[in-house]
């Protein structure tokens, strides 16, 4: 058995020198579900795995027919995510190893790398502590400058539920791409940013992967053969701050350099990670010094038509039916015609096509075409594509992603049906001879030979007419019933209401006084109002059947008496301005009014004492009224017949009075 083990590992040792072809690799985990993690209970997790390989090893060869059906590439020796806790915690934990075996996704003709991606879901009992978990291999790094052999990636793996919301932690996460391009010379230390995400909102560092480093309670190698600083150059650094993850690097020759650092998320205020995961990439050192243009400017990604999505944005496919795009990207120098885009670097989902190289669009663009038909297992499934160009000095832009959920397929109906109609078509020729023969004598002789031809020709047209009906599944009709009765109580007893109260307004404005009238008389017990407009009045002297007065006859006699009421009075001309009006404010017992209203000038009033000889008021009541008295302006000489019209004027004319007697 044990000269069985010594040739095992030295099988993979060897194999691994021959076979030089990992490239890279992260991986990372997530709960299934938002539930509440609960101790001791089973819950779903999903590991998901990326990986770069050598593009010419037999077993991470990738073509278009490897990513059409899903062919896995990867190392065959050792291929698993294997427990590296204690045995206890690893079975209590009930964990089973993950094949690191993944589907084929992108391929690379210009740095001979394939690509793949994996996501696979494991049933996990929550526990206590967390577990370490890894993807060891001795050897088969590619080539490197600095370091080199064999790799670690080593990730901790925590379910107890979280002391802020009882729910199970995810990691976090990178979609940096597996290769990125560094010039080297004297240009100056090149500044890579490593972009982190974290779902939970945590907070992220990252760090080196070390040699020899406790995690979850066990000491592990995290990196392998390309820790720092042996797999790259000493003075390199790498600042985590504020989520954010910087790598410093100056790198002395051309070639490729590994980096290995670790992801790691931790609670507010707490030095104690959630959890740790790797992430492993390749650096590509490029001679600068000798460029095809002087253009420094990197390329930009402008645009992914059809559906042009923002950076971080969803996008619908239909699953079963095709999904076709194309990757725009411009040069940084539009004007320069020395530069072009040389390569586009990918990490698609499983399935989906890529033009090998660019192509010109119309200068200084350039695309790639995308081609994919989601399968019924990625039904429900969301994936994520990124996309980097590179122009022909090595230059790269912005990564640009985009997320990309695949729904339900839109039902398709069509019914087609075919008339044929068939029409013929009869043509008649006739053709006329004429021979005329001529003789000795004087008479001739005409003969006429008349020969029909018919021809008769068939022709068939046959028309087609196809009626497609098309359904899309899960959309319901719409029932409009109650938006319509909605809209008709919504505008309809509005309306209706300011359509009673602009009838109102119209009668107020129009005939204010009976309205007036029957508000006075509920509310405040006032009959005495009149309608100007329709001349009517509850009080008027003459009522509609003609009568003269509805008055008792005794005010009626009182009044013709001491007032004179008639139309005589009429002759005194109305005081325009300035006015003063005097009221003879005797009181008349029968019906509480006013007596009479006389307008006078102020500029020559005379006044005097009015009362009767004997000392008694000329008034029925017997009570003496004190009157004061304005000359009248320009006084008819027309006789008055009332009694107190008649006294003033022998007071104030006592000459024309005795005349007149």
């Amino acid at each position: 058995m044990t000269v069985q083990f010594l040739f095992l590992i030295f099988s993979i040792h060897i194999n691994s020198i021959h076979c030089a072809h990992f490239r890279g690799g992260a991986i990372t985990w997530r709960p299934e579900s938002n539930q509440n993690s609960v101790l001791n209970t089973d819950r779903n997790i999903i590991i998901e795995q990326r990986y770069a390989w050598s593009k010419s090893t037999a077993a991470s060869a990738c073509t278009t027919a490897t990513i059409l059906s899903f062919g896995t590439i990867g190392e065959n020796v050792v291929s698993i995510i294997q427990c590296y806790s204690p045995a206890v915690k690893c079975t209590s934990a009930m964990y089973t190893t993950v094949s690191t075996l993944v589907p084929c996704t992108d391929y690379n003709i210009v740095l001979g790398t394939s690509y793949g991606y994996s996501s696979t879901t494991r049933n996990l009992t929550a526990i206590s502590s967390g577990i370490v978990v890894g993807y060891v291999v001795s050897g088969a790094w590619l080539t490197l400058q600095l370091g080199g052999g064999g790799w670690d990636l080593m990730m901790y793996i925590n379910m107890r539920p979280r002391s802020d919301n009882q729910l199970i932690n995810s990691s976090p996460v990178s979609d940096i791409s597996l290769v990125t391009y560094v010039p080297v010379g004297g240009i100056g230390p090149a500044s890579i940013d490593i972009p982190m995400s974290d779902a939970d909102g945590d907070n992220i560092e990252c760090r080196f992967s070390l040699a020899s480093n406790t995690l979850g309670g066990i000491v592990v190698d995290e990196c392998g053969g390309v820790c720092q600083p042996v797999a790259l150059p000493a003075l390199t650094q790498l600042i985590s701050n504020n989520n954010t993850c910087t790598l410093i690097v100056t790198l002395p020759t051309v070639g490729y350099y590994a980096v290995a650092v670790q992801l790691e998320d931790y609670m507010v205020n707490s030095t104690t990670p959630l959890s740790s995961v790797p992430l492993q990439f390749l650096l590509l050192a490029y001679d600068a010094s000798n460029p095809v243009s002087t253009c420094t400017v990197p390329p930009t990604i402008t645009s992914i038509s059809p559906d042009f999505p923002a950076e971080g944005a969803t996008i619908t496919v239909q699953v079963n039916f095709p999904y076709k795009a194309m990757v725009i990207a411009q040069t940084g120098c539009p004007l320069d015609p020395d530069l072009s885009i040389s390569n586009f670097i990918t990490a698609s989902p499983p399935g989906m096509l890529k033009s090998n190289l660019p192509f010109v669009l119309v200068a200084p663009s350039y695309a790639i075409n995308l081609t994919w038909t989601p399968t019924i297992d990625q039904l429900n499934q969301t994936y994520q594509f990124c996309a980097i160009a590179i122009d022909i000095d090595y230059h790269e832009s912005s990564q640009y992603c985009f997320f990309i959920f695949v729904g339900p397929q839109t039902t398709t109906t069509t019914t087609t049906s075919t008339t044929t109609t068939t029409t013929t078509t009869t043509t008649t020729t006739t053709t006329t001879s004429t021979t005329t023969t001529t003789t000795t004598s004087t008479a001739s002789t005409t003969s006429t030979t008349s020969t029909s031809t018919t021809t008769t020709s068939a022709t068939t047209s046959t028309t087609t007419s196809t009626t497609t009906t098309t359904t899309t599944a899960g959309v319901p009709e719409c029932n409009c019933i109650p938006l319509v009765m909605a809209a008709c109580l919504g505008l309809g007893i509005p309306l209706f209401l300011l359509l009673g109260l602009l009838s109102l307004l119209y009668l107020f404005r129009c005939c204010p006084g009976p309205l007036q009238s029957i508000i006075h008389r509920r509310f405040c017990r006032d009959h005495k109002f009149c309608c100007s407009n329709c001349r009517h009045s509850r009080f008027s002297d003459d009522s509609n059947d003609g009568n003269k007065s509805a008055m008792p006859e005794g005010t009626r006699q009182y009044r013709q008496q001491y007032i004179n009421t008639d139309n005589k009075m009429k002759t005194y001309r109305s005081v325009q301005s300035p006015v003063e009006r005097v009221s003879f404010s005797a009181h008349d017992p029968l019906n509480d009014r006013s007596i009479s209203t006389v307008g006078f000038r102020p500029s020559i009033s005379r006044s005097r004492s009015i009362a009767s000889g004997s000392g008694t008021s000329l008034l029925p009541n017997g009570r003496t009224s004190r009157i004061t008295m304005i000359s009248p302006i320009n006084p008819l000489p027309q006789r008055s017949e009332s009694l107190l019209l008649r006294l003033y004027s022998k007071q104030v004319h006592p000459q024309r009075a005795e005349s007149t007697v």
